[in-house]
């Protein structure tokens, strides 16, 4: 049975317009709705298929190959590089159940990942800057013989011997070897068109038992979310070359309250992972008691 999208508002907007009027589907009143930003190149696709846990555009492997050539360099790029994303929110969460959909408790915090930068999600955008450094390092003499030098004087650092010209291959192989992701991960910058808010509508008996979420403006959820979840859709367009760097501008004061509202799956997923240690707890007594 194909599973169709229910609209019920769509909006044509630009970035400049949503900082003077945060973004808002009026029609949609229902405080389990929650914002998801992606690219036009994702568009259909999401319409389709609705958007899915699953990572299909890189093997977890991709990432911990990246992060290793910048362990093994002691080297860890420019001071906006992709290596410290990768080694921290990325490194597990490409993985079994740890991979998620992620979405936002307001429109206007999803504007940032619908920006050209953010095209194929927060790994992908790291992984293009990582992938940049390493090709500036094998370019560049001056930066390439001071990072030999380092590796020359403490060639020990991560517990084995290494010699630096082999390390420094190494990375001209890795720039080679992944070739169709690189040119993968840069097609998706060039075929950005514009950005796209979906607005889902979440069910609590469906969803929140896989819901996750470390803070009140964004929630993960580790099964696909089927198209007809869609119920709204907003087109953004006019980029500004700064847009991808402006958090801040795209707040909403007024989001305030429903953040502190029970009832949202922000509000109920503590709840429910409270109740469910308490369930836990109970059976543990029960059916495991304690043997003195």
């Amino acid at each position: 049975m194909v599973v169709k999208m229910k609209i019920i508002h769509e909006i044509e907007t630009t970035y400049a317009e949503c900082i003077d009027n945060p973004l808002r589907f009026k029609p949609i009143r229902d405080s389990w709705v929650v914002y998801h930003g992606t690219s036009s190149v994702s568009e259909q696709d999401i319409e389709d298929r609705g958007l899915e846990p699953f990572n299909r555009l890189f093997d977890p492997q991709d990432v911990d190959r990246v992060r290793g050539a910048f362990d093994n360099l002691g080297w860890y790029g420019a001071a906006d590089s992709g290596y410290m994303f990768l080694a921290s929110y990325s490194r597990d969460r490409h993985r079994g159940d740890r991979q998620n959909v992620y979405c936002c408790s307001y429109p206007n915090a999803s504007l940032l990942f619908s920006t050209r930068e953010f095209a194929g999600g927060e790994t992908a955008r790291q992984l293009r800057k990582a992938f940049r450094d390493l090709e500036r390092l094998v370019s560049t003499p001056d930066l390439r013989d001071a990072v030999r030098r380092r590796l020359a004087a403490h060639p020990r650092d991560c517990g084995v011997d290494r010699d630096p010209d082999e390390v420094l291959a190494s990375v001209s192989t890795l720039l080679i070897e992944p070739g169709p992701l690189r040119d993968k991960l840069e097609c998706l910058v060039a075929d950005h068109k514009y950005g796209v808010v979906y607005a889902v509508q979440l069910r609590m008996e469906q969803h929140l038992p896989f819901l996750v979420s470390d803070n009140a403006t964004d929630l993960g959820c580790r099964i696909p979310i089927h198209p007809d979840r869609l119920v709204g859709k907003a087109r953004i367009r006019n980029e500004r070359p700064d847009d991808a760097d402006s958090v801040s501008v795209y707040s909403d004061p007024k989001v305030l309250s429903t953040l502190e509202n029970a009832w949202t799956p922000f509000g109920m997923i503590p709840l429910y992972r409270a109740r469910q240690a308490a369930l836990l707890k109970e059976l543990e007594t029960k059916y495991c008691p304690v043997d003195y």
